[in-house]
C-alpha cells in the first residue's frame, strides 16, 4: 500500500509541477481549460517553492521508512516537524491570496487544502499521543 501511495504521490506532484507549463506541453487544449488551471503568479513566485521543499522532505521520509522497513525516532521527528511545517505553509497559502487565477478552481483547491489541513492535524495529534520519543524508564530512588 505504501508503494502505491508513493506512486500516486509522485504522479500528483508531477501533474502540479507541470501545470505552469501546460500551454507549452499541450498547446491543443481549449483555452478555458488552460485558464482554469493557471496558477496565480504570486503563488508561483513565493509559496509554490516551499510546497516543493516540503513535498521532497515528506517523500524522502516515507521512502526512508519504506527502505528501512520501519520508522525510526529520526523519521518520526522529521515527520512531526514536517506536519507542523505543512500546517504553517497551508495556512500561509490560504491567507496570502489566490492559488489559481480562476475563482472556481481556486475555491475548490482551497476547500481541498482545508481538508488536508484537518487530516494533517489529526495525524499530528495521533503521532503525539502515540509518542514520538520512546518513554524513559522512571528513575527509582537511591
Amino acid at each position: 500500500g505504501l508503494v502505491i501511495s508513493l506512486a500516486f504521490w509522485m504522479l500528483g506532484a508531477t501533474v502540479l509541477i507541470a501545470l505552469p507549463w501546460l500551454p507549452q506541453l499541450a498547446p491543443g487544449l481549449p483555452q478555458p481549460l488552460l485558464d482554469a488551471f493557471a496558477f496565480d503568479p504570486e503563488f508561483l513566485q513565493w509559496r509554490a517553492p516551499w510546497v516543493l521543499v516540503l513535498w521532497a522532505v515528506s517523500f524522502a521520509v516515507v521512502f526512508a521508512e519504506l527502505v528501512a522497513g520501519r520508522s525510526t525516532r529520526t523519521t518520526r521527528l522529521i515527520s512531526l516537524m514536517g506536519g507542523i511545517g505543512w500546517l504553517v505553509l497551508l495556512t500561509w497559502c490560504l491567507a496570502a491570496g489566490p492559488i489559481f487565477t480562476a475563482p472556481a478552481t481556486d475555491g475548490v483547491v482551497r476547500l481541498c487544502l482545508v481538508g488536508i489541513m484537518v487530516i494533517t492535524a489529526i495525524d499530528l495529534v495521533v503521532t503525539l499521543r502515540r509518542g514520538v520519543l520512546p518513554m524513559r524508564a522512571p528513575v527509582v530512588g537511591h
